[in-house]
């Protein structure tokens, strides 16, 4: 099939740009590719409910502008408009929708793999090879495996926020670049605009400048979030006839009692059914550690805070609505999109204090056992999905005898809320099973991911000394 061979000429472009950077570097390029084609080898896209209804909006779309309906076209669903520009864009390769819908997982697939690389070279022109490596362990064992190979877009997103943090990473600003990724940010997330201005700042707050400099490097990205502000609100008019989204603004979705949003609040947090702690414990580490520092020293450490500011935000905003996890979702999808750019800055701010602590790990044998098993437990409860992806949702969600029949909002407020708050705070073993069944089941498939992870912390150990800058 042609999509084989497309995927293979990407993930050798990806091996060259890191060559590209360092000749000793090609073992790395080479893993990636391994990663990437082990996907595809055990590769069975997995399509979500909400990517039919996507599709089928952008046949409408297709369908009003043939017949010169330019004002208003109904019937349209409330997603991003970013998620309908790539439909649009995949729609004339099929007529099928089902295969529309596998191709959106595919760029899905490929939004993984640039992420990867574009994470690894920015942190080694911007830290040392041994926080790169760091960044790849916690990048490659987060629940962002799931959405690797799904059909929901949060992937995609993602990786356009990142390239957008990136450009306002380097030490020039340019300003066509930065303005285009913030208005592709701005419309693959249509309310998450305040957050990345926060998240833009604090990357140019990391080099340091001039108040005057300052200001200036990020006007491009105010310039480019207002852009795209008025670009959604167009997309609005076009389908809903005004402005806003009234999908997103409907008060039956708005979460009206503050136990309940503070329930899903923590639940993001720390949920055992989908909160970020249990579902990306590497990154949570991170974080903790982040907010250590802050407590110790805040204003040694307010760019952390600034970080942490964005986390903070982005869940208090999600705990508004009533499906603050994405609803049938593997961990806390909606949170996914701000991930990786979090993570991004978290290890250029700490470089020195993570150098320190990776030395003091690798001094100590049983620290290093403990370090590498934490990687590998946590990163195959996620690997697993891409293996029995069915399996653990059907196990996540499975119905408790309290709530046996399924909660619809639209049908009953009160019954809808105590099911999602039994649900959340309900004790789940599926992670740590997904590991036993992995080992135990799939061993052969599970096998690969595993040595990436072996031979990536290897070299961790062997550059444990390299300074940061």
């Amino acid at each position: 099939m042609p999509i084989h061979k497309t995927w293979v000429t990407i993930s050798i472009l990806s091996v060259k740009n890191l060559v590209s950077i360092n000749n000793n570097l090609f073992f790395y390029g080479i893993l990636i590719l391994v990663f990437s084609l082990t996907f595809f080898i055990n590769y069975q896209p997995y399509i979500e409910g909400d990517t039919k209804v996507l599709v089928d909006s952008s046949y409408q779309i297709i369908k009003c502008l043939k017949n010169n309906e330019f004002t208003h076209c109904p019937n349209l669903t409330h997603f991003p408009l970013l998620q309908h520009l790539i439909s649009l864009i995949v729609s004339p390769v099929s007529k099928n929708p089902t295969n529309n819908a596998k191709l959106l997982s595919f760029i899905n697939l490929f939004s993984f793999s640039l992420s990867c690389v574009l994470l690894f070279r920015i942190l080694l022109k911007k830290t040392s090879i041994n926080i790169a490596i760091l960044g790849l362990l916690i990048f490659l064992t987060g629940f962002n495996l799931y959405y690797a190979y799904s059909s929901f877009n949060e992937l995609t997103t993602s990786t356009l926020i990142l390239i957008a943090l990136i450009t306002n990473l380097k030490t020039k600003t340019n300003w066509p670049k930065i303005i285009f990724f913030s208005i592709m940010a701005g419309i693959s997330k249509e309310v998450a605009w305040p957050i990345i201005i926060l998240l833009n700042t604090t990357a140019q707050l990391t080099k340091k400048l001039s108040i005057k400099k300052f200001f200036r490097s990020i006007t491009p990205t105010i310039l480019g979030i207002v852009f795209s502000i008025i670009i959604n609100s167009l997309f609005n008019l076009y389908r809903y006839g005004t402005i806003t989204n009234p999908i997103l603004m409907n008060p039956l979705f708005m979460v009206k009692n503050n136990r309940n949003s503070t329930s899903f609040f923590l639940g993001l947090f720390f949920s055992s059914s989908g909160g970020l702690l249990f579902f990306w414990p590497s990154l949570s580490a991170l974080i903790i550690f982040s907010i250590s520092t802050i407590i110790h020293q805040w204003k040694q450490n307010y760019l952390n805070l600034l970080v942490v500011l964005v986390l903070i935000i982005q869940n208090i905003g999600l705990a508004q609505w009533f499906a603050p996890f994405g609803w049938i979702a593997w961990g806390p999808r909606l949170t996914l999109p701000l991930l990786p750019s979090c993570l991004l800055l978290l290890l250029i701010i700490n470089q020195k204090k993570i150098n320190t602590i990776i030395q003091k790990i690798f001094s100590k044998k049983i620290l290093t056992i403990g370090f590498f098993l934490f990687f590998a437990i946590t990163g195959i409860s996620n690997y697993a999905t891409l293996i029995f992806p069915q399996e653990s949702l059907n196990q996540l969600f499975a119905p408790s005898p309290k709530f046996p029949t399924p909660a619809v909002i639209q049908q009953n407020q009160a019954y809808y809320y105590q099911s999602i708050n039994e649900l959340i705070w309900r004790k789940n073993p599926i992670l740590y099973k997904n590991v036993i069944d992995a080992i135990k089941f799939k061993t052969t498939a599970t096998l690969p991911y595993f040595l990436l992870l072996l031979v990536l912390f290897t070299k961790l150990k062997k550059y444990k000394k390299i300074p940061s800058h």
